[in-house]
C-alpha cells in the first residue's frame, strides 16, 4: 500500500477518494470514491458519509441478532 496519498484525497477510515478514473485513451474521465471494506466504487460523493452497502450489512446483522431467540 502506497503511503504517498495526494492531499486532495480524503479518507474516512474505510472510504477513500476522490480517485481519478480514466478512459481508454488515458484521459481523465471521472472521479470516484472507494469503500476499502467491501470494494464498492462509485462516482456518488455521498459515499464519503458512509458506505450504504457495508452499513446495510451491519444493520441486517444487528437486526438478526437474537431474532431466533425471540420467536
Amino acid at each position: 500500500m502506497a503511503t504517498n496519498t495526494p492531499r486532495l484525497q480524503e479518507s474516512t477510515g474505510t472510504v477513500t477518494g476522490p480517485h481519478d478514473g480514466r478512459n481508454s485513451d488515458g484521459e481523465l474521465d471521472h472521479r470516484y470514491w472507494r469503500c476499502e471494506r467491501c470494494g464498492l466504487e462509485t462516482t456518488d460523493p455521498r459515499l464519503r458519509e458512509g458506505c450504504f452497502r457495508c452499513d446495510e450489512r451491519v444493520n441486517d446483522e444487528r437486526a438478526n441478532d437474537g431474532a431466533w431467540e425471540n420467536g
